[in-house]
């Protein structure tokens, strides 16, 4: 990333918050930004890194046009857990996590609420994890940059793969026409930088979030590995059948797998094929050796 780039604002912001949540470090400058990180990676050597893009706390409900007769039914948001997913909280061995999320935290209502999110969450873990919330999400040619500081500093701190993710959230539940060529941009542009020689160790640390469909609300896939368009609308079908009105988990999958074995068998290769590149955010990781397993480690 360039430090000569235009950043939103030139200083640092480290905000009253910052009294109650030691861990929680907020800025709106790109040199801010990097003086953060490169002082949290001497002090704590992390051992996991979490990046998330767009996955900042907006409403605490929303709603689903599909299926029809659920476009009425409040759900709770999943924002917390774009956040902080559940996969990096309450592990048997506390890994050493550094967070970064990245989106536009101009609102300070909203920052206070994020803050208070993340705070709370860090403040239960004791004090193995860091979080920096910078308030700056510009232009594709930005995330562009973004996305090369941000594996540049994983090889300069020789990350394990295993333990690194980048997660896209950039979606808008009603875009306009330039919305929809940002939102298809973003995730192209990041798994081009990290498909780049030097970075080739990190090509499938990137993830995308399926976005505001009521099955996959929770779910992210690899972006390398898991083609969308590949049987994802029989997927759907099978899901509509299946779980009716409620968020496809690991804790309900089963219930998908036996219908499989019924009349449905069709939708099997879907529903592995989505299993086998997906991470359920609201689910725990069994390992301590990854930062998070697939969804199909837990049928």
């Amino acid at each position: 990333m360039e430090t000569t780039a235009t950043a939103t604002a030139t200083a640092t912001t480290e905000t009253s918050c910052r009294q109650s949540y030691p861990n929680v470090h907020t800025t709106d400058s790109i040199t801010g930004f990097d003086e953060i990180i490169q002082s949290l990676w001497r002090t704590h050597n992390f051992d996991t890194l979490y990046v998330s893009l767009g996955g900042k706390f907006n409403e605490a409900q929303l709603s689903f046009n599909y299926p029809q007769e659920i476009s009425r039914v409040n759900y709770t948001t999943n924002a917390s857990y774009q956040l902080i997913p559940q996969f990096l909280r309450n592990r048997d061995v506390p890994q050493k996590t550094l967070i970064i999320a990245l989106d536009d935290f101009s609102s300070p209502e909203l920052l206070a609420k994020n803050q208070h999110i993340v705070g709370a969450t860090i403040s239960r873990q004791e004090s193995h994890m860091s979080i920096v919330l910078f308030n700056y999400l510009g232009s594709q040619i930005f995330i562009t940059k973004f996305a090369k500081y941000i594996v540049k500093q994983m090889c300069k701190w020789e990350m394990d793969p295993k333990k690194c993710m980048i997660c896209n959230y950039i979606k808008f539940m009603r875009p306009n026409p330039h919305e929809i060529v940002f939102e298809s941009q973003i995730p192209v542009l990041i798994q081009e930088v990290l498909n780049q020689t030097e970075n080739e160790q990190y090509s499938a640390c990137f993830y995308n979030w399926f976005g505001y469909s009521i099955y996959t609300y929770n779910i992210i896939y690899n972006y390398k590995t898991y083609i969308f368009s590949l049987l994802h609308s029989d997927l759907f079908v099978l899901l509509n059948k299946t779980l009716k009105n409620v968020h496809l988990s690991c804790m309900n999958m089963q219930l998908v797998q036996d219908r499989l074995s019924g009349v449905d068998e069709y939708y099997k290769k879907p529903f592995f094929y989505l299993l086998k590149h997906s991470i359920d955010i609201t689910t725990y990781c069994p390992l301590d050796d990854e930062i998070a397993v697939t969804m199909l480690a837990y049928l």
